[in-house]
């Protein structure tokens, strides 16, 4: 028996591309739709089954009558009519997700004799047996509540008023959504019950804040908006396990919720309204489309469903459009301004397109016959839309426009996350700047009474800088590392110790502001350590091979960028070497990807087979081994190097840092500030052969 005669068209249940949201989505809207009486649905009766977990012995004959027992069969028989929607002909009579059914029809004797008649004969040819005792029925807004009961016992099941869930979700709410949702906080409350809070250090408790106690309600969630009352009762539960309050004992909350949610750095679809009789479900769909809205833009491949001045097309931040109107009639094409190559008309640009608007446009990388434009999520590397990113992206909005102070701030912190720190370090680093740190100071500040005297020195108030780096007992410490001629002579009184850290990163390099980072952690246990980081070198290919270094260099702006390729053999002599200028906005993922294929077409047209590939770009790299072309702009050179012979005798691609890159990398930069395109065989310019030099094996 083949799989597509057992899997029906419209089943929803494990199939890829099919979620099960989908089912409980037309469940819940259903229901609605049969309590509203809307389109003549309040006739209407559901019947919710309940399979039994055991089967007995199937028959033989189960197969041959499978497709003349289930309800749509019914259904064309015209023995059920099921829940019409608006002006579709075809009606909604049922609706099976595994052991969870719901069964639609007319609130009918005769209708209900039918189902009947079906379910027995499935029953008997199946030995599935159908639960009636913990099956139930509910009617329209137009059935009577006594009627009702009459239907529920002709069928032998339970009467309600309202089917209380359907595949985990609840089948219906009303105006009490405290009550609807009331379940997830009673889930959320008894799995932080059952974990001792001494065995956990406060890492180890944001770990499962993040991995189970926040994943709880996602599935809710993806139907439905929550209450603001239920989601305050759930951040108010993790607030006190983050905190480590107990029901017996009461702990400091040293910051607020918004401020422990901060980011760590610091018709159609489109077109329908909510109309008179708007759902739950439905509602919040309609708020998560002005999110998409808002962040989706078209990518550009051949420009032929993009319009220049009515469409988000221009990957320069919302809003997308043009900041200056183009000279074309209305409604225009993208595909207008594209040459039969390829290429952007230049002087077509030059005459009716404002000069900020044609960088932009520069930028993108059209290529015909390689799909259609797509629209795709600006605020994720590979196009598709995430919660994170959804989530990132209504915080920066609430925010407002970020002032240079808070750029850098953030910069600040993206270098600190992303640092080699352990969490450990990095969560005491955030406590520190957010002066939630327990010294004397700060907890007589929340109101415990105690002297504010520090016990190691007995002569200085204990704030937290003083505590961390500037009591005397420290000061040997200090000054072995070699950072106490550094500290200002303020630093015991200094409150905002965010302009401090920042001031001593602008001192020291990096590796030395994370082991100050981190011995400014073991100062609070009184222990030391010192981190030695090992020095990566490029490395030759094994004899017979090739290696392709390839790197990008883009300005601040990214008005302009240079890409640059390097093939070397095995002797770590040079083959050939090519950079190339490009004038346009792109992205720092779209260059690097233009610097692969580079090498890439550089490998073919220098034949150097076998080769390997290197790139210091991980994300690139990554999607290469995939083997699939994200849905984002730089997606498109990808899609064009898998759809041809460049990989050809390619033995591995790989990852490297910076350090091994660096000859590819000075060429990009040669390419980027002299504004030029170059070819080598032989000699390479002074800034990178001097490095080429130094990398060959037997000069290291």
């Amino acid at each position: 028996m083949s799989m597509d005669k057992v899997i029906s068209e419209n089943q929803s249940a494990f199939i890829k591309g099919r979620q099960i949201q989908d089912n409980a989505i037309l469940g819940f809207e259903s229901l609605h739709y049969l309590k509203k009486g809307r389109f003549g649905n309040g006739k209407k009766m559901a019947l919710n089954l309940i399979c039994q977990k055991h089967m007995t012995e199937l028959n033989g004959d189960f197969w041959k009558a499978r497709g003349h027992i289930i309800p749509e069969r019914a259904s064309r028989a015209n023995k059920l009519h099921g829940l019409h929607f608006g002006h579709l002909e075809r009606r909604l009579t049922h609706l099976l997700f595994a052991d969870d059914s719901l069964i639609f029809m007319d609130a009918t004797v005769e209708e209900g004799e039918a189902i009947t008649e079906v379910l027995q004969q499935y029953s008997a040819l199946s030995g599935q047996c159908i639960n009636f005792n913990k099956s139930n029925l509910c009617v329209g807004r137009k059935i009577s509540h006594a009627e009702g009961q009459r239907l529920a016992a002709s069928l032998g099941v339970t009467f309600t008023e309202n089917h209380t869930k359907y595949l985990g979700l609840p089948a219906f709410v009303g105006r009490n959504k405290r009550e609807a949702f009331g379940l997830i906080r009673n889930k959320v409350w008894d799995k932080l019950q059952g974990w001792k809070m001494g065995l956990f250090s406060q890492v180890g408790r944001e770990v499962l804040i993040k991995s189970i106690i926040q994943a709880i309600p996602v599935y809710v969630m993806s139907c439905f908006r929550l209450s603001k009352g239920v989601i305050h009762k759930i951040q108010a539960l993790i607030a006190r396990f983050w905190w480590g309050s107990t029901t017996a004992k009461h702990q400091i909350h040293w910051g607020d919720w918004e401020k422990l949610c901060k980011d760590k750095w610091a018709g159609e679809f489109h077109e329908a309204g909510k109309g008179a009789w708007c759902s739950n479900v439905w509602r919040g769909i309609l708020w998560g489309r002005e999110l998409l809205m808002k962040g989706t833009r078209w990518r550009v491949t051949d420009g032929c469903k993009v319009r220049i001045n009515e469409d988000r097309w221009i990957p320069r931040g919302a809003p997308f459009l043009l900041r200056t109107t183009a000279k074309v009639p209305p409604n225009t094409y993208v595909e207008s301004l594209i040459n039969e190559t390829g290429d952007c008309k230049i002087e077509v640009l030059e005459e009716r397109m404002n000069v900020e608007d044609i960088r932009w446009i520069l930028g993108i990388q059209t290529m015909r016959g390689c799909g259609e434009d797509e629209l795709i999520w600006n605020f994720t590397i590979d196009g598709e839309y995430t919660v994170a990113s959804g989530y990132t992206m209504k915080q920066i909005e609430k925010k407002g426009a970020e002032t240079s102070d808070k750029s850098i701030l953030r910069r600040w912190w993206k270098e600190v996350w992303h640092s080699n720190l352990t969490p450990k370090m990095k969560n005491f680093v955030w406590r520190v700047c957010h002066s939630w740190v327990p010294s004397k100071s700060e907890l007589a500040n929340r109101g415990i009474k105690m002297h504010r005297t520090c016990t190691g020195c007995w002569n200085h108030v204990e704030t937290i800088s003083h505590a961390i780096w500037h009591c005397p007992r420290l000061r040997h410490v200090w000054k072995e590392a070699g950072f106490w001629h550094l500290f200002p002579k303020s630093l015991g009184l200094m409150s905002d110790l965010i302009e401090f850290l920042m001031f001593m990163a602008s001192k020291c390099s990096k590796q030395e502001f994370e082991m100050f980072l981190g011995m400014s952690w073991m100062s609070t246990v009184i222990k030391e350590k010192k981190k030695d980081k090992g020095v990566n070198r490029w490395k030759t290919p094994p004899i017979g091979t090739f290696l392709i270094n390839c790197d990008a260099a883009l300005c601040t702006d990214q008005l302009e960028s240079g890409v640059a390729v390097v093939i070397r053999d095995s002797r770590g002599c040079l083959v050939a070497a090519e950079a190339i200028y490009h004038q346009g906005c792109v992205s720092v993922l779209m260059a690097e990807s233009m610097a692969i294929r580079l090498g890439l077409k550089l490998g073919q047209r220098m034949n150097t087979k076998p080769f390997y590939l290197n790139s210091d770009n991980q994300t690139a790299i990554n999607q290469l081994l995939s083997r699939k072309a994200p849905r984002a702009d730089w997606g498109l050179l990808l899609m064009d190097i898998f759809s041809s012979n460049l990989l050809d005798g390619c033995v591995d691609i790989q990852y490297v840092s910076r350090d091994c890159n660096n000859v590819a990398h000075s060429l990009a930069k040669w390419a980027f500030n002299l504004k030029c395109n170059a070819f080598w065989s032989e000699v390479l310019p002074s800034c990178a052969a001097a490095i080429l030099d130094a990398e060959k094996p037997d000069l290291v």
